[in-house]
């Protein structure tokens, strides 16, 4: 395991003064919907060689950086497992609790982006941790309850919603998160395929970057013996982890369990397995980085 990742010093100011300038704001909400699609367009350039890595360079997303995330199937039945300590809605929520501070975005910026018709736009992320209070200065969130982060994991499970759990090393700039900060925010979503920036960008990347996102906690897909090979699974996964076989599809070992093609699948063919047991805390899966949430 590599050296943990411990927040910079402040020294002469100047990255600060360049995430102030830069970070999205209530004023420049278009500009920062713009910015997501630019990173989806983008994407294809990181199989290129040479310019592939210098753009995975500039947005820190080498794997030599630290940027990661977890999937958090929050609805799945989980009566066939063997009575794990905790589900995983309740990893997430345990995290909202045992937090010091909570900031609740205003508004889903990949949903407003791509003008979504099938989930609501206030459905937004939750960001642990005091790094993210900026965020409230900037206009596009507020200070939120325990009570109200519970909710919003609860409407998402009732909307067949995943939840991500991601630490995003280039988000210091997209909401400026101050040097000395970095360490104080994990930041959980509430992501849809249809509108999903991270899930547009893994499909569209080369594998290096697709894996960096929707890791999984320790569940996976597996396929039954009453799959029909229709196909909706595999269009619908954002890390292409599954292929079409001879009598059923076939679920790679890139699954990162996030549930999305067994709430796709007409013919109730698929369901989520744990292959691993679940970590105690949520932030105890990102052990390369000294959380202080």
């Amino acid at each position: 395991m590599k050296e943990k990742y411990k927040s910079m010093s402040k020294g002469l100011g100047i990255v600060d003064w360049i995430k102030r300038r830069v970070s999205v704001k209530q004023s420049t909400l278009p500009i920062g919907r713009l910015a997501f699609k630019l990173l989806v367009f983008q994407a294809p350039l990181t199989k290129i060689p040479v310019i592939g890595t210098l753009l995975k360079t500039i947005t820190l997303l080498t794997n030599t950086r630290t940027t990661q995330g977890y999937t958090i199937p929050l609805n799945i039945d989980v009566s066939e497992d063997l009575k794990p300590v905790t589900v995983p809605i309740d990893l997430m929520k345990k995290a909202v609790r045992e937090a010091t501070y909570r900031t609740a975005m205003n508004t889903c910026i990949c949903r407003d982006a791509y003008k979504c018709m099938n989930y609501p736009h206030d459905l937004g992320c939750i960001f642990l941790g005091k790094g993210a209070k900026i965020c409230i200065d900037n206009g596009i969130a507020h200070e939120a309850t325990v009570e109200e982060c519970i909710e919003r994991i609860d409407k998402a499970a009732s909307l067949g919603l995943p939840g991500q759990s991601y630490w995003i090393e280039v988000e210091g700039f997209l909401w400026g998160f101050q040097n000395e900060d970095m360490d104080k925010f994990l930041e959980l979503c509430f992501c849809c395929s249809c509108c999903c920036a991270a899930e547009k960008f893994m499909k569209r990347s080369d594998s290096e970057s697709r894996l960096l996102f929707q890791r999984s906690i320790g569940y996976v897909a597996k396929v039954e013996s009453t799959c029909t090979s229709c196909g909706e699974c595999i269009s619908c996964c954002p890390r292409l982890a599954i292929q079409p076989g001879i009598d059923k599809v076939v679920i790679t070992e890139d699954c990162g369990g996030c549930g999305i093609c067994i709430n796709k699948c007409p013919s109730n063919s698929l369901k989520m397995i744990l292959i691993k047991p679940l970590k105690s805390d949520l932030k105890d899966y990102f052990e390369d980085i000294d959380l202080k949430l």
